[in-house]
């Protein structure tokens, strides 16, 4: 049964981007009127930097890098350097990521809008025709992006992974928790299927009732089946994972528009 939005003050966003990631985002709910809970499901933990560079030249030159986050940007501007980086493209999901890297000299690509792995893998320069037989380099934490990885290596690119930093499951936060105690209507917010199936796994009894009772906002497609598959009937596709994204399939789905 979908959920009613008729009064909003019974609503509670449920933020789960890791950080400060989604402040923006929190800023714009605010706005609305409505309460916002943090739950991010992870927390990112730093690695030994001097061996993420020597892992990198010991399968460098590399034809692209794909990196998956504003977090791995810094990591690798700062780890690898720009000179390791100067004559490879850096692939990145949307501009916030390719932003750093490009202020520092470098050649980036990443989509016009979107920031999932599907928007991604269309870029031009992740055809298969580009990357079959080139070496291939991902930064992203151990288990995320596992679709650009599959996919590059099924269109015959030579797959490297590198983990900038260690992702740390972290359990509900409290006011998550009170929230789902409480009787509001939770509108989750999620952009990861880590955190998806984190919160899945997590949350017992009436709290993953009340949880999967609510609406959810995802930023794709697969997303979405991947809630659905988990019980959810009120999915709302964002169109990309970025703030902007997000918050307009918000406000759709709260205005009355049928979930989609």
């Amino acid at each position: 049964m979908n959920p009613s939005f008729a009064d909003r003050s019974n609503l509670v966003a449920v933020l789960t981007r890791i950080g400060a990631g989604d402040m923006s985002l929190a800023s714009g709910l605010g706005a609305l009127g409505i309460a916002v809970v943090h739950a991010p499901m992870f927390a990112l933990e730093p690695i030994d930097e001097r061996a993420l560079a020597e892992a990198f030249d010991g399968g460098a030159p590399f034809d692209r890098v794909v990196v998956t986050s504003p977090r791995a940007a810094e990591v690798a501007l700062r780890a690898l350097g720009t000179e390791r980086l100067r004559d490879t493209l850096c692939v990145t999901p949307g501009g916030g990521t390719a932003e750093p890297l490009r202020a520092a000299g470098l050649a980036v690509a990443h989509p016009g809008s979107g920031g999932t792995s599907e928007d991604v893998l269309a870029l031009p320069s992740l055809a298969a025709e580009r990357v079959d037989g080139r070496p291939i380099l991902v930064l992203a934490a151990a288990g995320g992006r596992m679709l650009i990885r599959e996919t590059l290596a099924d269109r015959g690119a030579d797959v490297h992974v590198l983990a900038p930093y260690r992702r740390v499951a972290l359990e509900p936060s409290p006011a998550l928790l009170d929230a789902l105690d409480g009787g509001t209507v939770p509108v989750t917010l999620v952009s990861s299927p880590a955190t998806l199936q984190r919160l899945a796994a997590v949350l017992t009894g009436p709290r993953h009732a009340a949880w999967i009772d609510g609406s959810f906002v995802v930023s794709s497609p697969r997303l979405a089946e991947q809630a659905r598959a988990l019980g959810a009937d009120d999915v709302t596709i964002a169109e990309g994972a970025a703030d902007a994204a997000m918050l307009a399939a918000f406000r759709r789905r709260i205005d009355g528009a049928p979930p989609r």
